[in-house]
């Protein structure tokens, strides 16, 4: 026998051996209890990286985005336990966003629960386009609109919404409803043939670039608005830019009001943005509503306090805070 056919495997014992990669469909003692060790094993080589710095690890070097012989596509397969070690070897640098000592943007640290709830999605893979592929996996996500909803004081059993990716996703959406409204709908079908803008303040997230890109509108039609010394946008610069646009003859399709940008949490007037754009429907005579959308990714959140008693002040807070957070919720409920 020569050595080719020595090392030859029949596909189903390859097969066999694939499996034990992936947790088992069916109950099996033996496998569920690799499974659970092989997560352990790995959440152990983690939690030897933790130290008293806010990073897991020594850090990473200047040269680690450089291509080595790792980069080439490997000819054999590795264990699971090679992979769980190298997993573990990629987190070196990583911020750990919860520890004491780390004050880096706004980015929050994951609950139990909801690394339990990503475990779930990661082993099943839900797909929420469908019942069929989702069962209540798309229950939750109606639950979890119905809750949000309710909590910024929106009807819950009528309100509706949908997850994005992502910051970036809420102002995508938000701006193609924009558009879809003054095109009457016919912007799927037909695309976009003339100049529409979008208005922004001037710190809103910079994902405004990417998505005036993105749907086609082209950065050219993206109007920032100076902000004010509190983060948030002038007014009147707002409506002299408005009047302008409109003066010219061209369209406004979108508003994006930042209720908590990224860095200062500066929060835009959204009512009087609002009425600022129903006065100037009103006095132009527009035959159509810009969109105004409201950029809430970061402030949502201070929505907890629409029911909480200022003036009995149960959690003691100090009266600095309870001047913020009066401020900041007196913005946030123009949501």
């Amino acid at each position: 026998m020569d050595q080719q056919q020595k090392h030859r495997r029949h596909y189903s014992d390859v097969l066999e051996h694939l499996k034990t990669y992936f947790p088992s469909p069916v109950s099996d003692p033996i496998m569920d209890g690799y499974f659970v060790h092989s997560i352990s094993r790995f959440l152990d080589q983690v939690d030897s990286l933790k130290s008293a710095k806010p990073l897991l690890g020594t850090g990473i070097t200047n040269n680690h985005y450089q291509a080595s012989e790792e980069s080439t596509f490997p000819e054999h397969i590795s264990s699971v336990e090679e992979m769980t070690e190298l997993l573990a070897n990629y987190c070196q640098g990583m911020t750990i966003w919860a520890h004491p000592n780390a004050q880096v943007n706004v980015i929050p640290p994951p609950t139990i629960s909801s690394i339990t709830a990503f475990i779930a999605a990661a082993m099943y893979n839900p797909n929420i386009i469908s019942d069929e592929y989702s069962a209540r996996f798309a229950e939750a996500e109606i639950q979890s609109i119905a809750m949000l909803s309710d909590l910024i004081g929106y009807n819950p059993q009528i309100s509706g919404g949908l997850f994005t990716f992502g910051g970036t996703g809420t102002i995508l959406y938000g701006c193609k409803l924009g558009i879809e409204k003054i095109l009457g709908g016919r912007g799927m079908q037909e695309g976009i043939r003339e100049d529409i803008k979008i208005f922004s303040s001037e710190v809103s997230h910079y994902s405004r670039l990417n998505v005036a890109a993105w749907l086609g509108l082209g950065t050219n039609n993206l109007v920032a608005i100076t902000s004010t010394s509190n983060n948030e946008m002038s007014l009147s610069a707002l409506e002299i830019s408005l009047r302008s646009t409109l003066d010219n003859g061209d369209k406004v399709a979108v508003i994006i009001a930042t209720l908590g940008t990224t860095d200062a949490f500066g929060i835009d007037d959204l009512a009087a943005i609002v009425h600022l754009r129903d006065r100037l429907v009103s006095e132009y005579a527009l035959d159509y509503v810009p969109h105004v959308h409201a950029d809430a990714v970061i402030g949502w959140a201070w929505a907890v306090f629409r029911d909480y008693d200022f003036e009995d002040n149960q959690l003691g807070f100090h009266a600095r805070t309870l001047r913020s957070l009066t401020d900041s919720l007196e913005r946030i409920n123009s949501l």
